[in-house]
């Protein structure tokens, strides 16, 4: 038994959503439950959240809701964030210093490459790098946010668009002088 745990693996949580067939509203990102904007930090809409929502609109599958983090949830979202971040910053060193490990050692060895298989060398290392961001992704992608959750208590939607007015009235002033 103990050794079918051992290559069964760490036991995941199974994610059960409440709310599984709504449409339209604003929720959380981590437990599914409809959440009040202005008790939750917003997630930032980047490049991976875009391609995933153009996919589910062209098999007509999209929701529409807005992502949030609830307060409850940030605890675990800020430890996934981390992993993901730190993650991809770890395989992204580790094949620059293979890189350039394999750039060096003909010249240390005094033989040299010519020139096709450098370039063959960069290809098959961007495209391994490719790989295993999107590994990265698929396993542990958390999107950032707008802010941090210190932060909450002083955001609104409509003091966030006073702070954004006053700001720009700021720089006008600036630019006059």
């Amino acid at each position: 038994m103990d050794l079918f745990k051992l290559f069964k693996g760490k036991e995941k949580k199974e994610k059960t959503f409440e709310n599984f067939d709504v449409k339209n509203s604003n929720v959380c990102m981590e437990c599914g439950k409809i959440v009040i904007p202005s008790k939750a930090v917003p997630v930032k809409d980047d490049f991976v959240l875009n391609v995933i929502k153009s996919i589910k609109q062209k098999t007509k599958t999209i929701k529409n809701n807005k992502l949030f983090i609830c307060p409850s949830c940030w605890p675990e979202y800020e430890k996934n964030r981390k992993r993901f971040v730190n993650g991809v910053f770890f395989w992204s060193v580790l094949l620059g210093v293979f890189l350039v490990v394999l750039l060096v050692t003909p010249l240390l060895t005094q033989n040299s490459y010519p020139l096709l298989n450098v370039v063959f060398l960069l290809l098959g290392i961007f495209a391994f790098w490719v790989l295993l961001m999107i590994m990265q992704i698929y396993s542990s992608y958390r999107p950032g946010t707008e802010f941090d959750i210190k932060n909450l208590k002083e955001y609104t939607p409509s003091k966030k668009k006073n702070i954004v007015a006053k700001a720009k009235k700021s720089k006008k002033k600036r630019v006059k002088k």
